[in-house]
Protein backbone atom coordinates (compact mmCIF):
# COMPACT_ATOMS: atom_id res chain seq x y z
CA UNK A 1 0.00 0.00 0.00
CA UNK A 2 1.78 3.11 -1.08
CA UNK A 3 0.20 6.49 0.63
CA UNK A 4 -2.73 5.84 3.28
CA UNK A 5 -3.38 8.29 6.37
CA UNK A 6 0.00 9.86 5.54
CA UNK A 7 0.80 12.28 2.51
CA UNK A 8 4.29 11.38 0.71
CA UNK A 9 6.75 13.30 -1.19
CA UNK A 10 7.26 12.79 -4.84
CA UNK A 11 10.59 11.10 -3.87
CA UNK A 12 9.21 9.26 -1.48
CA UNK A 13 6.42 7.74 -3.68
CA UNK A 14 8.29 7.19 -7.19
CA UNK A 15 10.94 5.43 -4.98
CA UNK A 16 8.67 2.66 -3.59
CA UNK A 17 6.66 2.43 -6.95
CA UNK A 18 10.27 1.77 -8.49
CA UNK A 19 11.60 -0.57 -5.67
CA UNK A 20 8.67 -2.41 -5.44
CA UNK A 21 8.69 -3.37 -9.26
CA UNK A 22 6.33 -6.37 -8.83
CA UNK A 23 3.69 -5.19 -7.11
CA UNK A 24 0.42 -5.71 -8.37
CA UNK A 25 -1.87 -4.45 -5.93
CA UNK A 26 -1.57 -0.79 -5.27
CA UNK A 27 -3.25 2.02 -3.42
CA UNK A 28 -2.59 5.39 -4.18
CA UNK A 29 -4.20 7.58 -1.29
CA UNK A 30 -1.12 10.34 -1.40
CA UNK A 31 -3.09 13.66 -2.12
CA UNK A 32 -2.13 15.47 -5.11
CA UNK A 33 1.24 14.09 -5.61
CA UNK A 34 0.14 10.85 -6.74
CA UNK A 35 -1.23 13.00 -10.24
CA UNK A 36 2.21 14.33 -11.23
CA UNK A 37 3.78 13.00 -14.25
CA UNK A 38 6.81 11.06 -12.67
CA UNK A 39 4.64 9.12 -10.44
CA UNK A 40 2.38 8.55 -13.34
CA UNK A 41 5.35 7.13 -15.64
CA UNK A 42 6.47 5.36 -12.30
CA UNK A 43 2.68 3.70 -12.29
CA UNK A 44 2.55 2.27 -15.57
CA UNK A 45 5.68 0.24 -15.24
CA UNK A 46 3.97 -1.80 -12.22
CA UNK A 47 2.17 -5.27 -13.35
CA UNK A 48 -0.85 -4.15 -11.81
CA UNK A 49 -4.30 -6.10 -11.30
CA UNK A 50 -5.43 -4.03 -8.39
CA UNK A 51 -5.48 -0.54 -8.67
CA UNK A 52 -7.13 2.02 -6.09
CA UNK A 53 -6.45 6.12 -6.35
CA UNK A 54 -6.84 9.18 -8.04
CA UNK A 55 -7.32 8.50 -11.83
CA UNK A 56 -7.86 12.44 -13.06
CA UNK A 57 -4.31 12.19 -14.31
CA UNK A 58 -4.22 9.32 -16.68
CA UNK A 59 -4.99 10.58 -20.25
CA UNK A 60 -6.65 8.26 -22.56
CA UNK A 61 -3.70 6.69 -24.11
CA UNK A 62 -2.44 5.76 -20.45
CA UNK A 63 -5.05 3.39 -20.62
CA UNK A 64 -4.19 1.18 -23.38
CA UNK A 65 -1.06 0.62 -21.63
CA UNK A 66 -0.06 -2.87 -20.77
CA UNK A 67 -0.27 -1.92 -16.71
CA UNK A 68 -3.86 -0.51 -16.95
CA UNK A 69 -4.95 -3.30 -19.50
CA UNK A 70 -4.01 -5.90 -17.11
CA UNK A 71 -6.39 -4.68 -14.14
CA UNK A 72 -9.17 -6.77 -12.75
CA UNK A 73 -9.91 -4.79 -9.71
CA UNK A 74 -10.26 -0.73 -9.63
CA UNK A 75 -11.10 1.63 -7.38
CA UNK A 76 -11.82 4.80 -8.73
CA UNK A 77 -11.62 7.57 -5.86
CA UNK A 78 -12.08 10.56 -8.28
CA UNK A 79 -11.80 11.22 -12.03
CA UNK A 80 -12.12 14.80 -11.86
CA UNK A 81 -14.54 16.74 -10.36
CA UNK A 82 -16.75 17.37 -13.33
CA UNK A 83 -16.21 13.98 -14.63
CA UNK A 84 -20.07 12.57 -14.72
CA UNK A 85 -21.29 12.06 -18.30
CA UNK A 86 -20.96 8.87 -19.79
CA UNK A 87 -18.44 9.81 -22.08
CA UNK A 88 -15.85 10.92 -19.18
CA UNK A 89 -16.16 6.93 -17.78
CA UNK A 90 -16.24 4.98 -21.45
CA UNK A 91 -12.68 4.91 -21.43
CA UNK A 92 -13.50 2.05 -18.97
CA UNK A 93 -14.82 -0.53 -21.07
CA UNK A 94 -11.47 -0.58 -23.26
CA UNK A 95 -10.14 -2.81 -19.78
CA UNK A 96 -10.53 -6.19 -21.43
CA UNK A 97 -9.54 -8.06 -17.85
CA UNK A 98 -11.90 -5.57 -15.58
CA UNK A 99 -14.31 -7.87 -13.40
CA UNK A 100 -14.47 -5.60 -10.61
CA UNK A 101 -15.13 -1.57 -10.74
CA UNK A 102 -16.05 0.85 -7.54
CA UNK A 103 -16.47 4.25 -7.96
CA UNK A 104 -16.41 6.77 -5.55
CA UNK A 105 -18.09 9.48 -6.77
CA UNK A 106 -21.29 11.21 -7.93
CA UNK A 107 -21.88 10.07 -11.81
CA UNK A 108 -24.97 9.64 -14.29
CA UNK A 109 -26.92 7.17 -14.12
CA UNK A 110 -26.97 6.38 -17.69
CA UNK A 111 -22.93 6.04 -17.06
CA UNK A 112 -23.21 3.35 -14.53
CA UNK A 113 -26.15 1.30 -16.45
CA UNK A 114 -23.43 1.40 -19.83
CA UNK A 115 -20.57 0.18 -17.53
CA UNK A 116 -22.78 -2.95 -16.73
CA UNK A 117 -23.90 -3.22 -20.55
CA UNK A 118 -20.46 -2.40 -22.11
CA UNK A 119 -17.98 -3.92 -19.87
CA UNK A 120 -17.10 -7.02 -21.43
CA UNK A 121 -16.09 -8.56 -18.53
CA UNK A 122 -17.67 -7.02 -15.29
CA UNK A 123 -19.05 -8.98 -12.70
CA UNK A 124 -19.29 -6.39 -9.83
CA UNK A 125 -19.57 -2.69 -9.96
CA UNK A 126 -19.78 -0.86 -6.49
CA UNK A 127 -21.04 2.84 -6.09
CA UNK A 128 -19.59 4.51 -2.97
CA UNK A 129 -21.21 7.45 -2.09
CA UNK A 130 -22.23 9.49 1.42
CA UNK A 131 -25.99 9.36 1.05
CA UNK A 132 -26.34 11.37 3.53
CA UNK A 133 -24.91 15.07 1.31
CA UNK A 134 -24.85 13.42 -2.18
CA UNK A 135 -27.76 11.74 -4.43
CA UNK A 136 -27.07 10.33 -8.16
CA UNK A 137 -27.31 13.08 -10.78
CA UNK A 138 -30.67 14.24 -12.73
CA UNK A 139 -32.01 14.18 -14.76
CA UNK A 140 -31.26 10.62 -16.08
CA UNK A 141 -33.03 8.88 -12.64
CA UNK A 142 -31.92 6.95 -9.78
CA UNK A 143 -29.23 4.43 -9.44
CA UNK A 144 -32.53 2.50 -7.17
CA UNK A 145 -34.26 2.19 -10.87
CA UNK A 146 -31.48 0.20 -12.17
CA UNK A 147 -32.37 -3.62 -12.35
CA UNK A 148 -29.23 -5.33 -12.35
CA UNK A 149 -27.51 -7.73 -9.52
CA UNK A 150 -23.97 -6.51 -10.28
CA UNK A 151 -24.76 -3.23 -8.69
CA UNK A 152 -23.98 -2.84 -5.14
CA UNK A 153 -24.57 0.81 -3.40
CA UNK A 154 -22.87 0.99 -0.35
CA UNK A 155 -23.10 4.32 1.96
CA UNK A 156 -19.26 5.70 2.68
CA UNK A 157 -17.34 4.70 5.50
CA UNK A 158 -13.65 6.47 6.93
CA UNK A 159 -11.16 6.83 5.68
CA UNK A 160 -9.38 4.44 8.81
CA UNK A 161 -11.70 1.74 7.89
CA UNK A 162 -11.47 2.51 4.22
CA UNK A 163 -7.46 2.03 4.85
CA UNK A 164 -8.14 -1.31 7.65
CA UNK A 165 -10.27 -2.67 4.47
CA UNK A 166 -7.19 -2.58 1.49
CA UNK A 167 -5.07 -4.23 4.47
CA UNK A 168 -7.60 -7.16 4.67
CA UNK A 169 -7.86 -7.74 1.33
CA UNK A 170 -4.33 -7.50 0.48
CA UNK A 171 -3.44 -10.09 2.85
CA UNK A 172 -5.83 -12.13 1.90
CA UNK A 173 -8.86 -11.59 4.33
CA UNK A 174 -12.38 -10.79 3.33
CA UNK A 175 -12.45 -6.83 1.92
CA UNK A 176 -14.71 -4.81 0.23
CA UNK A 177 -14.88 -7.06 -2.73
CA UNK A 178 -15.78 -9.88 -0.98
CA UNK A 179 -18.59 -8.41 0.83
CA UNK A 180 -20.19 -6.58 -2.59
CA UNK A 181 -20.18 -9.88 -3.89
CA UNK A 182 -21.83 -11.30 -1.36
CA UNK A 183 -24.67 -8.90 -1.91
CA UNK A 184 -24.74 -9.61 -5.02
CA UNK A 185 -24.94 -13.49 -5.07
CA UNK A 186 -27.71 -12.94 -2.35
CA UNK A 187 -29.57 -11.03 -4.55
CA UNK A 188 -29.14 -13.40 -7.86
CA UNK A 189 -29.74 -16.40 -5.67
CA UNK A 190 -28.04 -18.74 -7.55
CA UNK A 191 -29.19 -22.20 -7.78
CA UNK A 192 -27.03 -24.24 -4.43
CA UNK A 193 -27.56 -27.23 -2.77
CA UNK A 194 -27.93 -27.96 0.94
CA UNK A 195 -28.45 -30.71 3.65
CA UNK A 196 -31.87 -31.58 4.89
CA UNK A 197 -32.72 -34.98 5.91
CA UNK A 198 -31.62 -38.71 5.64
CA UNK A 199 -34.86 -39.43 3.57
CA UNK A 200 -34.72 -36.03 1.75
CA UNK A 201 -30.85 -35.69 1.38
CA UNK A 202 -30.57 -32.41 -0.17
CA UNK A 203 -32.86 -29.39 -1.54
CA UNK A 204 -32.22 -27.15 -4.56
CA UNK A 205 -32.36 -23.77 -3.26
CA UNK A 206 -33.13 -21.00 -6.35
CA UNK A 207 -34.61 -17.10 -5.50
CA UNK A 208 -33.36 -14.03 -3.73
CA UNK A 209 -31.86 -14.74 -0.22
CA UNK A 210 -32.62 -11.17 0.76
CA UNK A 211 -35.73 -10.21 2.45
CA UNK A 212 -35.53 -6.90 1.04
CA UNK A 213 -34.09 -7.72 -2.45
CA UNK A 214 -34.51 -3.86 -3.82
CA UNK A 215 -31.72 -1.63 -5.23
CA UNK A 216 -30.94 0.11 -2.17
CA UNK A 217 -27.84 2.12 -0.21
CA UNK A 218 -26.28 -0.34 2.91
CA UNK A 219 -24.04 0.18 5.53
CA UNK A 220 -20.74 -1.92 5.23
CA UNK A 221 -21.79 -2.94 8.74
CA UNK A 222 -24.51 -5.46 7.90
CA UNK A 223 -25.95 -7.67 10.07
CA UNK A 224 -27.00 -10.68 7.91
CA UNK A 225 -29.10 -12.77 9.98
CA UNK A 226 -31.50 -9.82 10.09
CA UNK A 227 -31.73 -9.30 6.16
CA UNK A 228 -31.73 -13.05 5.21
CA UNK A 229 -35.04 -15.27 4.14
CA UNK A 230 -34.86 -18.97 4.94
CA UNK A 231 -33.27 -20.17 1.92
CA UNK A 232 -30.55 -17.46 2.20
CA UNK A 233 -29.58 -18.58 5.61
CA UNK A 234 -29.42 -21.61 4.31
CA UNK A 235 -27.33 -20.32 2.08
CA UNK A 236 -25.26 -18.15 4.72
CA UNK A 237 -24.80 -21.67 6.76
CA UNK A 238 -23.31 -23.44 3.29
CA UNK A 239 -21.09 -20.31 2.34
CA UNK A 240 -19.69 -20.33 6.69
CA UNK A 241 -18.90 -23.98 6.29
CA UNK A 242 -17.77 -23.54 2.48
CA UNK A 243 -15.44 -20.74 3.71
CA UNK A 244 -14.69 -21.97 7.33
CA UNK A 245 -14.62 -18.21 8.26
CA UNK A 246 -16.68 -15.70 9.23
CA UNK A 247 -16.68 -13.75 6.06
CA UNK A 248 -20.68 -13.01 6.13
CA UNK A 249 -20.34 -11.68 9.58
CA UNK A 250 -17.53 -9.44 9.34
CA UNK A 251 -17.72 -5.50 9.60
Amino acid sequence: MVGGLHKLTEHQLIRILTLCFNATDVTLWSGDVQTLPAVKNALLQLPLQRLSGDLSHLQRSDFLAPSIQSITHLDVVTMESKRREWKDWEILTSLPKLTHLCINKNVEVDAINNLLSQCASLSLLVAVINTESHRPTKPSGSYHTIDDHRLVLIDKYDIEKMVSDWEDGANGRPDMWDFCGLIRDARDGKPFIFFVTIDSPYLIGIGAYLKDNSQRWLSRVFFWENELNDEGMEWYKDILFTRGGDILIKT
